[in-house]
């Protein structure tokens, strides 16, 4: 298994990216790099496509 981290992955490139990486046999879905939002932590781009920050 190949741990995966992305980086940039709160654009529409880094959503597909996690999409491609989840599908991966081989891959394994590791860390998410987002820009910080004021008043929290983003995660509308991880929700619907079946990774869980925590």
């Amino acid at each position: 298994m190949i741990r995966v981290g992305i980086v940039g992955a709160s654009g529409l490139a880094g959503g597909e990216l996690i999409r491609l990486v989840l599908q991966h046999p081989e891959l394994e879905l590791t860390f998410l790099g987002v820009p910080p939002v004021r008043g929290g932590v983003r995660r509308s781009c991880i929700r619907g496509c079946g990774w869980t920050s925590g």
